[in-house]
């Protein structure tokens, strides 16, 4: 196991949004009809998959929407 050591404080870090890639929250996603294979193909990590493709497996027995506001990055040029 390698242990790692902080030279500032997580609290001095400046985290800014990113602004350069697309946002979409999954609502928006399943609007746009994209499917858990296409995130694959746009390299997303499996969690969001996932838990994406849990999202589209509630919509389709439910009105439960406690996904429909986790956010996806795309960082493809596609």
């Amino acid at each position: 196991m390698t242990s790692l050591c902080l030279s500032e404080w997580p609290s001095t870090w400046k985290i800014q949004e990113n602004t350069r890639d697309q946002k979409f929250n999954f609502s928006q996603l399943a609007e746009l009809n994209i499917t858990s294979q296409q995130l694959y193909h746009w390299s997303a990590p499996i969690d969001i998959i996932e838990s994406y493709q849990s999202y589209l497996n509630q919509l389709s027995t439910s009105n439960n929407i406690s996904l429909s506001t986790k956010v996806f990055y795309n960082c493809t040029s596609s």
